[in-house]
Order: structure tokens, then sequence, then C-alpha cells
């Protein structure tokens, strides 16, 4: 982990104590939760109930024990690509920052991360607006702009953050309800990495029940090096680089990525589309710990008559939960 995340953990000591024990966060020690969203050409569909639903568990249909949307409070992590190609396009981020949040209900947390080479913690989880907007315009002119760009890492990085933050606040109040969780990543998407491979990230994400958005600054280059990177993919390359990839990992946790030449317009929209996600809890079935089990989102018979066009998005796996260790009394 990066030396700034490093420092952090030791403000949630307890919490990191605990990590590997209990890799999935989740509302009960027998629920899974799964964070899903309902569009139609990047819409939102809204006023949806649970027996819209079907979800299904390594392909067997689960009954839904809970849902929410609104109700439901969100952690966002906004991570900040500061690497010196993207300086005044984070700049331009926190001019409009005020008016993007204004999609968040109250209850709802904000987090700044700037990274490149390094990640760090510009301002944890906060309920405060305006010390968020703050933290934006810091990243742009003093976030880390060493060591290129690593994407992987610094979603790896802030993936644990949000899971240690959880551990943190169980431990004060073990009653705590689950809260969903988003990483808006905004970047070129010109990234790459040697020591955080794709399928690492995303079980970590997996793990956190993060999903991913990405508002992705278009550029030649980042195409190029993609067209590139595609080409070469099968087989893996075998000397541990790997060009990162933003749509990917947000397609692999059931989020969006979009190129935004103009991110006063997208910004506020992806931020109203991680608020208008639904939740669905189901009972995990029996299954071995800390094995991968996949999971499929689908709209019921009904609904699927009545939105015939929509596209459900959701996490394509979880990672069952390791038992919990005793606590004393």
């Amino acid at each position: 982990m990066a030396r700034v995340l490093q420092s952090a953990a030791v403000v949630f000591a307890l919490a990191v104590a605990t990590l590997g024990q209990a890799p999935t966060f989740r509302t009960g020690v027998t629920d899974v939760n799964v964070d899903a969203a309902v569009t139609v050409d990047h819409r939102s569909v809204t006023g949806l109930q649970a027996s819209d639903f079907a979800v299904f568990d390594e392909g067997e249909e689960q009954p839904i024990v809970s849902f929410g949307q609104e109700s439901v409070p969100l952690d966002v992590v906004l991570l900040l690509d500061t690497s010196g190609s993207m300086q005044r396009w984070i700049a331009e981020l926190a001019e409009i920052a005020n008016t993007a949040l204004r999609q968040l209900r109250q209850g709802d947390r904000v987090a700044v991360v700037a990274f490149s080479g390094s990640t760090q913690v510009e301002q944890p989880l906060t309920a405060d607006m305006a010390r968020v907007t703050d933290a934006i315009k810091r990243a742009a002119t003093s976030g880390p702009v060493d060591g290129g760009t690593d994407i992987n890492d610094a979603m790896q990085n802030t993936a644990e953050y949000l899971m240690s933050y959880a551990r943190k606040e169980q431990v004060v109040d073990p009653t705590v309800s689950g809260r969903r969780r988003a990483i808006v990543v905004i970047t070129d998407n010109l990234g790459f990495s040697y020591n955080a491979p794709k399928t690492s990230v995303v079980a970590q994400l997996y793990r956190a029940n993060t999903v991913v958005y990405g508002l992705v600054i278009p550029t030649e280059m980042s195409k190029v090096i993609h067209k590139y990177a595609d080409s070469r993919k099968h087989p893996a390359p075998k000397d541990g680089f790997e060009v990162n990839d933003v749509f990917d990992l947000a397609k692999q946790t059931g989020g969006e990525a979009q190129y935004a030449e103009h991110p006063d317009q997208i910004f506020p929209e992806m931020l109203g589309q991680i608020r208008s996600r639904y939740v669905l809890t189901y009972h995990a079935p029996s299954a071995t710990p800390g094995t991968l089990r996949t999971i499929q989102v689908s709209l019921a018979k009904e609904a699927r008559k009545r939105h015939r066009k929509a596209v459900v998005s959701a996490r394509a796996g979880y990672y069952v939960a390791l038992p919990q260790p005793a606590t004393s009394q």
C-alpha cells in the first residue's frame, strides 16, 4: 500500500487488524448486498420495486429479503488522477464540484483521494461538502505527481481504505447498518502497473462491495495504448506489466465509465446515477468460506415488458465471508 495510506491505516488500526479475517463487508453475517443500476441510454430507471428484480447466485434464483434505493446511505470516493496530463482537468473539476455534489443526499459521505505513482488521502470520508470541494482544489495543485500513473494500485488502495473505514465503524458500533460504496475515478485512462494486476484489483473491489464509475478525459495517446494492450491480452503478459483500463474495472463491478470532454455535464449526471442505484439483499447460500461466487441480476418478466430497452448493471461476484473472530464481552 502507498506510504500515505499506510499512515492512514494507523488511524484505523483495529479495523486493519481484522481485515484479513473477514474480507467481505455485509449488513449481516449471512447476507449479500448487490448494488444494481437500471438505465436506458445512460439515464436511470427509477421507481422499481423488489418484485421487479431477479437475483441469481451461481445460477440459482434467490429470494430478495431487503430492498432499498434512496433510503440507503452512500459513501463515495473521488479518486483523482493528478499526474501532469490531468492537472488542469482536476482544477476544472474543483470549479464544478459544488453543483455536482448537490446530487447527493443527507447522510451521504464523500472522500477525496489523489494519485499518480503513489496514493494520497486528501480528505477522509465526510458529510461536509465544503471540505470535499477544498480537498479537490488542494489535489489540483499539490496532489502526487511522482512515478507515472498507476490506476490499478490506486484503485486497490482505495478499496482497502473503504474496507478499513467500515471495519473501524463496526468496532465502535457493531449495529451500524451497511452503506453503499462507490469509487468515481477521474483520469485520462493512461495508466500502467507492475504490481497490481487487474484480477487482484477486481477481487479487492468485490470484497469491498464497491462499484467503480469512471470519468475519462479522452486523449489520442490513451486510445492508441489501449488498442495495443487489447492486441496482447491473450496470452496475458508474463513480465507483470499491465496497461490499466478504467472501462474494464467499471464493467466488472457493475458501474460505468464514460469519455467526457465536458466534465461539467457528465460529473453531476454520474453522481446522480450512483445515487439512484438499487440495493438488493439476499441470504447467502451455504458455501466454502473464501470462495468466489457469481452473481447475476436481471429484471423480472413483467418489469422487462415495461422496460424493454433497460440495461441492468451489477457486480459479477462476491467472496464468501470467512468466519468472524470471537469478541470479548
